[in-house]
């Protein structure tokens, strides 16, 4: 009798003899029911591409949310590494130290931008569990800084006016 293909019958792999003998196929539509009722993943593949969200709009959002927030961190960290050589300094030298600091008001802007982007990433990432706290946490703590800001810092800067000397 002869046969098509290039092996015999006799040839079939091991998994699919094994596999008709020990249970029988369900049917398509059985099977297509089975996927119809799992739930619809989040993410569609390990980059972060979301559902219903392009790939490139979140990268967008992400890249805005971490360099923003970067440079908002810029005047904290020049304060924060100044500050031991100007707790050695005498009042007047202080005053005039502080005159560098001069029109370092538009990095206010930064922090906003800041703010607005991971207040966004935040909502893109929304229905995510580990990643949306770690944006939620990272929102909240840039409008901590920004609470912070006009509670103490801005009217100390207003009172000794922005830390002149007084002529």
């Amino acid at each position: 009798m002869p046969w098509k293909g290039y092996l015999p019958p006799q040839s079939k792999s091991l998994l699919h003899l094994i596999r008709s003998k020990s249970r029988p196929a369900a049917p398509r539509a059985h099977r297509l029911r089975i996927l119809r009722r799992q739930p619809k993943p989040e993410i569609i593949d390990e980059l972060g591409r979301l559902r219903g969200v392009p790939g490139m709009a979140l990268r967008l959002v992400q890249f805005l949310a971490i360099m923003l927030t970067a440079l908002a961190l810029v005047p904290s960290g020049t304060h924060l590494a100044s500050l031991p050589n100007k707790m050695a300094m005498v009042q007047a030298a202080y005053f005039i130290a502080q005159q560098i600091y001069a029109g370092w008001a538009l990095f206010g802007i930064v922090l906003f931008g800041a703010l607005a982007a991971n207040l966004a990433h935040t909502i893109v990432l929304c229905r995510l569990g580990r990643s949306f706290g770690y944006a939620l946490a990272s929102f909240l703590l840039i409008a901590a800084n920004l609470a912070i800001f006009f509670v103490w810092t801005f009217p100390t800067n207003q009172a000794t006016n922005n830390w002149t000397v007084c002529a």
